[in-house]
């Protein structure tokens, strides 16, 4: 068998431009929220956490509304007294 050379050149390594930082961190930092990508990041992470609270304060105020208060009933008006079923009034008239 014959014998197998290897031609070796020479490789230049190729230096990549540093990472831009995302659109959002740059926006931070045009606006002057924060002075550095660290400070940015760390703002939109409290802007993260600002919008979960809020969202879970939604969710909980949709599923749990509150609670209607209710108006004695000898403050009622006779015609409101006059709508209510018999069996709901009898009780509420007998407390007065």
């Amino acid at each position: 068998m014959g014998s197998v050379e290897f031609e070796e050149d020479t490789f230049t390594v190729l230096k990549r431009p540093p990472p831009k930082p995302p659109r959002s961190v740059r926006f931070l930092m045009k606006i002057g929220l924060a002075r550095n990508a660290r400070e940015a990041n760390f703002a939109l992470l409290g802007i993260a956490g600002l919008f979960f609270l809020v969202s879970v304060f939604l969710i909980l105020y949709f599923l749990y509304p509150p609670a209607a208060k209710s108006i004695p009933y000898q403050y009622v008006s006779p015609e409101m007294k006059n709508q209510l079923p018999q069996k709901t009034r009898m009780p509420l008239e007998k407390q007065e």
